[in-house]
């Protein structure tokens, strides 16, 4: 009979930071999803989620993070589309507006409002008799 062995589990300090975004992931996706997204594994998604204290862990420009806890979401570091796997230290909370800047930094304005979803227009104005 086989033995079993324990798999290692994430620890959590206080004073770990998540990781930053590599530069060779600054291009557009190499290919689209083909079929049903993966989910990141429930136990990866808890140690992402108490690494980052459930807040947004955006930097901000004084030093500090946005530190947000409405909206969040998992964030990758390595796009999925260019190989990033659903690991610890490949993802962070982001809260939806800080996922949508990052998402725009890394694939730029005109791939993103592809996905943009359209809000209300208002009618051009009649012009004046």
């Amino acid at each position: 009979t086989a033995t079993p062995t324990a798999t290692p589990t994430p620890t959590s300090t206080s004073t770990s930071t998540p990781p930053t975004l590599p530069p060779e992931s600054l291009t557009e996706p190499v290919h689209r999803r083909l079929g049903p997204r993966k989910k990141v594994p429930a136990d990866v998604r808890r140690a992402v989620w108490e690494r980052d204290q459930d807040r947004c862990v955006w930097p901000l420009d004084s030093g500090g993070v946005c530190g947000s806890t409405n909206l969040l979401e998992l964030d990758h570091l390595v796009l999925r589309a260019r190989g990033g796997q659903p690991t610890v230290a490949n993802l962070r909370c982001l809260c939806w507006a800080h996922n949508q800047e990052s998402a725009r930094r890394v694939l730029g304005d005109v791939w993103m409002d592809r996905y943009r979803r359209a809000g209300p227009t208002i009618p051009p104005a009649a012009p004046a008799p």
